[in-house]
């Protein structure tokens, strides 16, 4: 009996879709704690960080307080920039390029303009608080797309090693590097 031969299939393996999941928590932690920075040291021009402004519209600044809202935020920051890098990875696969990372980004910042800022009342892409404010929040984005486009790249170019291919002592791993 013959083996029929299969056409690839055109899925993201899981592991592909767990390290897409991590580089969205490290790029979302990497935003968080960049925006809040800004915000201490006076750059941003947004009132609070976008997450904390959200979840204080969902529960209330008097229910959990300025560090919880800040926590809350947060969370809600990694929840779905994850999930965003997640999606463009699974979609765009091999593509993701700077292209498609600044396209994605360009798309994220759209929903946001259109969905969060006017719901936390900050207007139609953040131009209630002022046209700072609203550029604030396209460089916002624009770093994630950066973001998102490196980790891309540095995850293209990684080897995944199988526990068979993990040289078991430094002197392998350098006869390995020399072949």
């Amino acid at each position: 009996m013959t083996e029929r031969p299969t056409a690839p299939r055109n899925s993201t393996a899981v592991p592909e879709v767990l390290a897409a999941a991590v580089l969205g928590v490290g790029i979302a932690l990497a935003l968080s704690a960049l925006l809040l920075l800004t915000k201490i040291e006076g750059v941003s021009r947004l009132p609070m960080p976008l997450g904390a402004a959200f979840a204080a519209h969902l529960f209330g600044q008097a229910t959990l307080g300025m560090k919880g809202l800040l926590a809350v935020g947060v969370g809600l920051h990694v929840g779905y920039v994850a999930t965003a890098t997640v999606l463009a990875v699974v979609v765009l696969g091999r593509r993701l390029g700077a292209v498609a990372a600044f396209g994605t980004a360009l798309v994220l910042w759209v929903v946001a303009g259109l969905t969060v800022l006017p719901f936390v009342g900050w207007g139609l892409f953040g131009f209630g608080l002022g046209t700072p404010a609203a550029l604030n929040v396209l460089v916002v984005h624009a770093v994630y797309g950066a973001f998102l486009w490196a980790g891309a790249w540095v995850a293209s170019r990684s080897p995944t090693a199988g526990p068979s291919q993990v040289p078991a002592t430094l002197s392998d791993a350098r006869l390995a590097a020399q072949r």
